[in-house]
């Protein structure tokens, strides 16, 4: 299954590394990270939080973008 939102490798990266990202989620093995295919979903919001990364873009295919403002 390929998913078009930001590959996991570009997640580890921002978030300064394996560990660091295993750390932020909470997870007790720093190497946990390297093996998603995609980020779990009971992960996408703490890296929005933490990182920045809008959780559509983590994971497109459980949500939405939003959606932009019109001007009237």
């Amino acid at each position: 299954m390929h998913i078009s939102g930001m590959d996991t490798k570009e997640i580890i990266k921002v978030a300064g590394g394996c560990a660091k990202l295993a750390n932020i989620c909470g997870l007790k093995s720093h190497t946990t990270p390297l093996r998603w295919k995609v980020v779990p979903v009971k992960h996408a919001k703490t890296i929005e939080t933490v990182l920045g990364i809008p959780k559509h873009k983590v994971r497109p295919d459980v949500y939405d973008a939003p959606e932009a403002k019109s001007a009237a």
